[in-house]
């Protein structure tokens, strides 16, 4: 938001109320992978790399895009991730589990989200080349020991109650709190030292080597889609963070009630069951988004596609959940999909 004097203040996304359905749109995966490619990496539109592609952080914002896609973060919950709050690896395993902090969530709950594998290696490789030489070069220009509000780390610590940071503040003074607790506003203050000095806690960091602020992502995404008309044409598939969340709700939703319906091959009775023990497929999606009412990710969310009868169409010989959303994208102008 941009206030009167012209200052930008970062404010959580819209309520609920202020959704319109009719404004909500998804991708299918290969739109967003052509959307990503093409937007984010400087791809040409066959795939090749365009030699004339002058973007930089571009592993860092093909990784923040890949990271929303799976997870259904809002765009505010992504960007105020620490390094130390992503997955831990667990080998063999399609998709790693990561929480949440409360103190980052619109709904001020801690959730747990998801992120492929795939993502999560290139997060990490994000940190160990792109991000790596920023805080490096940062640490030389005295950028970090410059920031008047540092809060520098003396310890981070575990144990059956969570995680707990402790750190010094700009008034020299300690302190502690669990860090589903600590805001936005801290997170993007603290720093952990190292032997070439302070580095910031913060995941993804602006070329300047400070953490990124929210709504910089939003300018990300429009050059991106910009890229890819220009590249592309007007029928270039475009995409906003927002979208990237409907496009997992969607997607949740589909991939749960196939399993219910097909994978297992319930009957009604059966699905009945089901429910009763696992959840209701919507209040599944709803914890995944975070939101307070399953009739928010029921009307709001995902209304657009009720009249595709999803349940109906889940009963044919769909395999997975990507060949169901470019089913519906020939159905609905809601759906953005690329030609195979």
């Amino acid at each position: 938001m941009v206030t009167r004097s012209g200052d930008v203040i970062e404010v959580l996304e819209a309520t609920t109320k202020d959704v319109r359905s009719a404004n909500v749109k998804w991708l299918t995966p290969a739109a967003f992978r052509l959307w990503r490619d093409v937007g984010l990496r400087g791809y040409t539109g066959v795939g090749l790399e365009d030699s004339s592609w002058r973007g930089r952080s571009s592993d860092r914002n093909a990784a923040y895009a890949d990271l929303l896609f799976d997870s259904g973060l809002r765009r505010s919950e992504g960007a105020a991730l620490l390094c130390i709050e992503l997955p831990k690896v667990e080998s063999g395993r399609r998709y790693q589990w990561g929480r949440l902090a409360s103190a980052t969530s619109k709904s001020r709950r801690p959730r747990a989200f998801n992120m492929r594998s795939e993502t999560l290696n290139s997060i990490q490789t994000y940190m160990d080349s792109t991000r790596a030489g920023i805080v490096r070069r940062a640490q030389e220009l005295g950028t970090y020991e410059a920031d008047e509000d540092r809060r520098v780390v003396e310890f981070v610590k575990e144990n059956s109650r969570g995680t707990f940071v402790k750190w010094i503040g700009p008034d020299l003074v300690s302190y502690a709190a669990p860090l589903d607790r600590i805001s936005p506003r801290v997170r993007a203050s603290l720093y952990v030292p190292t032997d070439r000095g302070l580095e910031p806690c913060a995941l993804w960091l602006s070329e300047d080597g400070r953490p990124m602020k929210s709504h910089s992502w939003e300018n990300i995404f429009m050059a991106a889609t910009a890229r890819c008309r220009l590249l592309l044409g007007d029928s270039a598939p475009f995409a906003t963070p927002h979208m990237l969340r409907h496009t997992f709700a969607l997607y949740m939703l589909v991939a749960l009630m196939s399993s219910m319906d097909s994978r297992f091959g319930l009957s009604p009775s059966d699905r009945r069951d089901f429910q009763l023990l696992y959840g209701d497929p919507w209040r599944l999606v709803q914890n995944l988004l975070g939101h307070a009412s399953s009739e928010t990710t029921r009307h709001i969310y995902l209304a657009p596609v009720t009249d595709l009868q999803i349940r109906i169409i889940l009963e044919g010989e769909l395999e997975d959940g990507a060949e169901f959303l470019s089913a519906i994208a020939l159905l609905s102008g809601r759906v953005q999909d690329v030609d195979r």
